[in-house]
């Protein structure tokens, strides 16, 4: 009876991190579909204002991968980058943009603050 259990819930916690695993690789697939039509700045408006907004913990990964992918595949914008504070070697003032930008769209969770991590990036290289 026990190695029945122990079957039973190995198989399901793997069925879950299988099924966990496609759903984010389907947000990747998603992103960079999208990302190879547009620009990163729509990457961005997805994300912030569109159809891909994430405000909760159980979204945040997917959108992670999505928006990742989204500007990966993009086409640069160079209007995106203009007032972006790309200077890492000043943390604080950094956070402070982050916060400032998050703040701008009335949101407080870490999604919005890995969104202009990941802008800056964009914009630094």
């Amino acid at each position: 009876m026990t190695k029945v259990i122990w079957g039973v819930l190995i198989t399901t916690l793997l069925g879950a991190g299988i099924w966990f695993m496609l759903s984010l690789n389907n947000s990747a697939v998603a992103g960079a579909s999208l990302g190879k039509l547009r620009d990163q700045a729509s990457c961005v408006r997805e994300v912030t204002r569109g159809s891909h907004v994430c405000l909760e913990k159980s979204c945040f990964l997917n959108n992670r991968y999505y928006f990742r992918a989204c500007m990966d595949s993009a086409r640069r914008s160079p209007s995106l980058c203009s007032g972006v504070r790309t200077n890492f070697g000043n943390l604080m003032a950094f956070e402070m943009w982050k916060k400032k930008q998050c703040d701008s769209l009335n949101r407080t969770d870490r999604g919005c603050h890995h969104i202009w991590q990941r802008v800056a990036q964009a914009c630094d290289t």
